[in-house]
């Protein structure tokens, strides 16, 4: 089964970045061996201004050694290392069998599309991050066989929601009929979670719709 989660918590690695920076995009990348005395992964980071996230790395607690191993135009490729108290819940969700499909930036935590044996295992899950105080809000649940046919062109109810929430009161008129910051506070959410949410909507919406691979997409820009 698929789950989609929202992770948060300071222990959880970026997460001081993600806070003072939530505008900027930091996205999982390569998949790379995990050493438990300084474990690394790559993660791209699409940034008006790199100095910026250079700065908020070396602010950040669970960033020992940051370095560019690739850019491209407003996009860069980081390989992270952090020490083994940062890289909750990780150990745990690889211990309980779960394959971490992907992870995005999103407001104070992490967006993660999990791939989980079965229920048990991901109430499991829910039941470690709680013990822990790890904030875990499950953003959609399917099985993994429905993942072609899904309706909703993939998007989680809170993307459907926002999206269609923003479609009835007119932000894409022209002009808009309310601010960013208006439809916000009609989703109950802040004005960086509603644009985060309008934001992977449309990238999904177009990944899905008109067939655009992500990898190729993120290569042209």
């Amino acid at each position: 089964m698929i789950a989609e989660v929202h992770l948060a918590h300071h222990s959880i690695v970026l997460t001081e970045t993600i806070r003072a920076l939530p505008d900027v995009r930091i996205r999982t990348e390569w998949q790379a061996a995990i050493d438990p005395a300084a474990p690394f992964a790559f993660f791209s980071v699409r940034a008006p201004d790199f100095d910026a996230v250079d700065d908020a790395f070396e602010d950040d607690p669970s960033v020992t050694e940051a370095s560019v191993v690739a850019e491209t135009g407003a996009k860069r490729i980081y390989r992270i290392t952090s020490e083994g108290a940062w890289t909750e819940p990780i150990p745990t969700i690889l211990e309980l069998g779960i394959a971490i499909l992907s992870a995005e930036s999103d407001g104070d935590g992490w967006l993660v599309r999990l791939q989980v044996p079965d229920r048990e295992t991901f109430v499991r899950l829910r039941e470690h991050c709680e013990d822990e105080g790890i904030r875990i809000r499950t953003e959609q649940l399917y099985s993994a066989d429905r993942l072609p046919e899904m309706g909703r062109a993939g998007l989680t109810d809170a993307q459907y929601d926002t999206l269609v929430t923003a479609y009835e009161a007119g932000y894409f008129e022209e002009p808009r009929a309310l601010s960013l910051g208006e439809l916000a506070e009609e989703l109950g959410v802040s004005p960086t979670a509603a644009s985060g949410r309008l934001r992977r909507a449309t990238s999904r919406l177009v990944e899905s719709q008109l067939s655009v691979e992500t990898e190729r997409r993120d290569n042209i820009n």
